[in-house]
This record gives structure tokens, sequence and C-alpha cells, in this order.
């Protein structure tokens, strides 16, 4: 769901910065999937996107669960978690949001894939 005009790599790297501060290329954008929230009435276009981070950049503070410096307030109950600790909280129902949960999944099978 991106601005007028925009590209979804576009959209995805304005919309990373905003959240997370964090600011990247768009060559490091994958798109895996267009997703529709309701098929029914509304048809919105969410895009499910891959974003690589560079191994070479230092992306603090990746490490550690502070707010970036920057990012916008929709941060304000910020962490980073990996893979293991996303699955468990699925499994403890902490994460019910069925576009996050789509995501996932989606994320999870094209990984799955590549093997």
């Amino acid at each position: 769901m991106g601005e007028s005009g925009e590209t979804v790599q576009q959209t995805a790297a304005r919309e990373l910065k905003e959240e997370t501060a964090l600011q990247i290329s768009e060559d490091s954008i994958s798109i895996l999937q267009i997703i529709h929230a309701d098929t029914g009435v509304l048809r919105d276009a969410i895009a499910v996107a891959e974003i690589r981070l560079d191994d070479s950049q230092d992306y603090l503070p990746l490490e550690g669960s502070k707010k970036p410096n920057g990012a916008d307030w929709e941060l304000d109950n910020f962490r980073w978690v990996d893979v293991k600790a996303f699955r468990e909280a699925i499994n403890r129902g902490e994460i019910v949001d069925g576009i996050t949960l789509s995501a996932f999944l989606i994320c999870e099978s094209a990984h799955e894939l590549m093997q």
C-alpha cells in the first residue's frame, strides 16, 4: 500500500525508514508476493517484501531493544527478535494480526523452497 507514483520497492524502502530509521537501497528489496487483506469489498494490494541488510553496514540499534533514533511513534514497543522467537510469539498467541501472519508464512515458504 504505497503513495501515488511510488514503485513497490520505493514504498518498502520509505516505510522501513519511517518505521525503523534504517535507510536501504531499493536493490536490497525482493517482492515475494502481493496479498489482499480482504478479497470482498476492499481490494487493497499489500506487497510482502523481503529486505536484505548489507553485512558491511552498521545497523545499530539492531542489537538490543532500544528504539532507533529517528523512528516514529509506532515503535514505542520496539524489539528485534530472531525467527525462532517470532515463531514462539505466534505459538503463544502474541502475534495475531492476519497480515503479519500471512507475510511470515509467505517468507517461510519462500525460504523453504530455496533450501
